[in-house]
């Protein structure tokens, strides 16, 4: 879908949400659930887990979504809400690891970067490297590659600087090659 017919969609959603209208509560869990999922799901050691924490954001979307500017920060608004459901989850299971706030300054993501992503990796190879990076790496790549949300979306939805969000995203990338050549997935 392009980005014009998603703000498209994500404008329509968001009239109907503010107007308490089912439909719009309907077709913002059509178009959003599977990705809110997915993306959990990189986080959570359970399924069962990334689908109750689900649930928690819907509840939550539901009472706050009059809260959103506009439809151009619905979906970052959503990976945001997700997010912090999940933090919340993982405290009360106190498995939760604290994100670092100030990674390597200096390094640099673009698309390029995208493209070249999955040149000579698998989508089972990518996955299985991606459980074995720490959880901001991971985070990093899964929004960045996986949920295509850009440098500055990112850093909204994770709350930390641009900056960060670039040096995590190098040094993740970096991590994640070394890791699927060490184990010959490459």
């Amino acid at each position: 879908m392009t980005k014009e017919l998603q703000i498209l969609k994500n404008r329509l959603i968001l009239l109907q949400c503010r107007r308490r209208e089912d439909e719009g509560f309907r077709m913002l869990i059509e178009l959003y659930e599977r990705p809110l999922f997915y993306y959990l799901r990189r986080f959570m050691d359970r399924e069962e887990d990334a689908w109750d924490v689900l649930q928690e954001v819907w509840i939550k979307v539901l009472r706050s979504i009059p809260s959103v500017k506009s439809a151009e920060t619905l979906a970052s608004w959503l990976y945001r809400v997700a997010r912090n459901a999940m933090i919340d989850h993982q405290r009360h299971d106190r498995r939760w690891e604290p994100l670092p706030e100030d990674d390597e300054p200096g390094a640099i993501a673009d698309e390029t970067a995208k493209q070249n992503w999955t040149d000579s990796e698998t989508a089972a190879d990518i996955h299985w490297g991606l459980a074995k990076l720490p959880l901001t790496e991971r985070e990093v790549l899964t929004l960045f590659f996986l949920e295509e949300f850009q440098i500055q979306e990112i850093a909204e939805i994770t709350g930390v600087p641009v900056g960060t969000v670039k040096s995590r995203l190098h040094r993740a990338r970096g991590n994640l090659r070394v890791i699927l050549e060490k184990e010959g997935h490459r």
